[in-house]
């Protein structure tokens, strides 16, 4: 299920309707007039779209994927205008349709609905059935049914290879880094994660979205790898318990830093992030001393 989407159109008559879709009914929104410049309001949208459409269809997507560590995303986005996700921005360059989500500035959507702009709100992603689905009804939404199609039977392809050479015995892992807290069950992660052939050891732990894991439960877990998405380059005392010598001596030839903005928005790419994620865990792996 896609979740609710709210969708503001203006009448013949000038006044404004807005109709909440829901479910089944969301059919009824891909039946309007294929929108020509489509305006993203969050990085999860502006990855698919900048998949989708051609630069000239999109007026803008945000600041985030400008400045994106992802270099194919930042590229993408260098094509096209910029936006701060701000209402104003999308009155200044009127696109037929603005798509933003659960990271857009709710400000900003409770702004656009009230005054009648046609926006999708598109909801996070995190199961690769949900991103089949998502991806493909974006497609019919923006008139890119065909694209929307190669990109998920590519991801498929991914999927398959990974599921068939699948590892005889799954890698344990903890995304840890320092914090205390790792992601569990129902988080992008840990579904790239299982794909990619291991197991999330915290969500073995709790039931719980994010789950608390000091540095003690942490070495009791005693995962095969530990994995983190932190720029260790950059001085923060989060990360500092990453240098403790307990667990440089446990997982200092076993860690993973993984691009961490790849784990954020669930699209088609997720299967490559996988596949890179299975590699780097049997690189470390066939490197780390035998325990």
């Amino acid at each position: 299920m896609l979740g609710c989407v709210a969708i503001s159109s203006y009448l013949t008559s000038l006044t404004v309707g807005i109709a909440v879709l829901c479910g089944a009914a969301i059919s009824a929104f891909a039946q309007s007039p294929i929108p020509r410049r489509v305006m993203t309001l969050n990085m999860c949208a502006d990855q698919l779209v900048l998949d989708l459409l051609p630069p000239e269809r999109i007026t803008s997507v945000t600041y985030i994927s400008h400045i994106a560590s992802d270099e194919n995303l930042a590229h993408l986005a260098g094509r096209v205008g910029i936006n701060y996700g701000m209402a104003e921005e999308v009155f200044a360059q009127s696109p037929d349709l603005v798509i933003g989500g659960d990271f857009s500035a709710p400000a900003t959507q409770a702004i656009l609905k009230r005054a009648g702009y046609p926006l999708y709100e598109m909801a996070s992603a995190e199961k690769f059935e949900a991103i089949r689905e998502q991806t493909l009804f974006v497609g019919r939404l923006l008139g890119a049914e065909t694209r929307a199609q190669e990109l998920v039977a590519e991801m498929e392809v991914d999927l398959a290879d990974l599921a068939r050479t699948r590892p005889a015995r799954p890698i344990s892992v903890v995304a840890w880094d320092g914090s205390g807290i790792a992601p569990g069950k129902g988080t992008l992660f840990n579904e790239i994660l299982n794909v990619a052939g291991g197991i999330n050891l915290a969500a073995e732990q709790s039931d719980a979205y994010m789950v608390a894991l000091d540095m003690e439960e942490l070495l009791v877990t005693n995962p095969d790898i530990l994995a983190y998405g932190a720029d260790l380059a950059m001085p923060s005392l989060r990360h500092e318990p990453l240098k403790h010598p307990a667990i440089q001596q446990r997982y200092g030839d076993r860690q993973i830093a993984y691009p961490e903005e790849q784990y954020v928005c669930g699209g088609p790419q997720s299967s490559r992030v996988a596949r890179d994620l299975r590699a780097a865990m049997l690189a470390v792996l066939a490197e780390a001393r035998p325990r």
